[in-house]
């Protein structure tokens, strides 16, 4: 979720990394990758940015609201179910889940936008819907990500599924070296 939300100068900033864990954490483990389903009571990560230049308008703070998922799957259900419905519902249950642990969001949401893994999936091909490029599973998984210099003159690769890896500070990384290499090339 990306949610936009009017500054409540009565309630305490969140951290700028927040989780919110559920009752049962196993469970969120057999809903992705037994059930493939989505989870009830999912493990909730916030990024909400105490740093006005990181919010567009005045006196709206934006938020990131993460939740694991299972992967999008063309071969089952995946993400394609009754969209509308399902989503808003689900979307209903993470608010949910945030405001019983006191953290106030419905009587100050001015945007919400959704994005699931099928989004994701259809919007900048990651495969299944993945944030954190191709599946790292294995001992030899490292060893198979693209190189950041492809065999292609003049064709850099950079990101998840790239050198060193998957997740923001390896991204970055990656960026870093493609950069480095652009500027010998």
């Amino acid at each position: 979720l990306m949610l936009g939300l009017r500054v409540d100068p009565r309630s305490k900033p969140l951290s700028h990394h927040t989780i919110l864990f559920p009752k049962n954490y196993d469970d969120e483990f057999e809903s992705i990758f037994t059930r493939n389903q989505p989870v009830v009571d999912p493990a909730i990560y916030i990024c909400s940015p105490n740093d006005p230049r990181m919010n567009g308008e005045k006196g709206i703070e934006g938020w990131t609201v993460l939740v694991n998922a299972p992967r999008h799957s063309k071969n089952d259900q995946g993400w394609d179910w009754d969209q509308k419905n399902f989503i808003t519902k689900y979307v209903e249950i993470i608010i949910d889940r945030i405001e019983a642990r006191g953290i106030n969001i419905r009587d100050r949401l001015e945007y919400c936008e959704t994005r699931t893994p099928a989004n994701l999936e259809a919007s900048v091909l990651a495969p299944g819907g993945s944030i954190y490029g191709s599946s790292s599973n294995g001992a030899r998984a490292a060893f198979m990500r693209a190189r950041n210099r492809s065999p292609l003159k003049g064709l850099f690769c950079v990101g998840g599924s790239a050198h060193p890896g998957g997740g923001l500070p390896l991204v970055a990384i990656s960026a870093e070296i493609v950069s480095d290499l652009i500027g010998k090339a």
